[in-house]
């Protein structure tokens, strides 16, 4: 990956070609993480996706992930989700995904049984 990553006290920002990646702890000390994915969510990113985001639930027991901007998303980032929630239920953490994405690209990841529970406007 060629990243360049920032640093602002609470906040850790990486970006590379296509993809963005913003990890932001919320509430008191250490009560969970938001990671914050935008760009191009495909097979050429979804180690990076997959290690920030372990790294987060190895850290804190409640995660979400924020989709937004999303240009691209393929079916090796969807069963990544799905593998993250398992890794989730079997840790005792809670993961959730929120996401700004077309109507049509929600009905077709909702056919894919990956559940978006939450649809930001």
């Amino acid at each position: 990956m060629n990243s360049t990553p920032t640093t602002d006290m609470d906040m850790i920002t990486e970006q590379s070609a296509g993809l963005k990646i913003l990890l932001e702890p919320f509430g008191n000390e250490g009560d969970g993480v938001t990671i914050s994915l935008e760009g191009m969510l495909t097979i050429e990113h979804v180690t990076e996706i997959y290690q920030k985001t372990e790294m987060a639930m190895t850290q804190f027991a409640r995660v979400n992930i924020q989709l937004s901007a999303v240009e691209e998303i393929d079916l090796s980032v969807i069963q990544l989700f799905f593998y993250l929630q398992i890794l989730a239920d079997e840790a005792g953490n809670h993961l959730n995904i929120q996401h700004h994405l077309p109507q049509g690209l929600t009905d077709l990841i909702d056919k894919s049984g990956l559940d978006f529970t939450t649809q930001t406007p």
